[in-house]
């Protein structure tokens, strides 16, 4: 795995530190939520948007790492 710069070999999962992958799984979700607004698509991809959102936020509010 890629050191980030500042982590010294903290890196938590494919690089990423915790509150970046929240933050990029919450960017993701609403992507996903506002895709499915736009195109009247209101199946599974408002629940998969709606998860990938939620466990983004609580990634970002809770790491579940000791140096995030």
């Amino acid at each position: 795995m890629k050191d980030m710069k500042g982590m010294k070999g903290m890196t938590c999962m494919g690089g990423y530190c915790s509150n970046c992958r929240g933050g990029s799984l919450l960017v993701m979700g609403l992507l996903i939520l506002a895709n499915a607004y736009w195109s009247f698509v209101q199946d599974w991809y408002v629940f998969f948007g709606g998860l990938l959102a939620i466990g983004g936020l609580l990634k970002m509010i809770m790491p579940n790492c000791p140096h995030c």
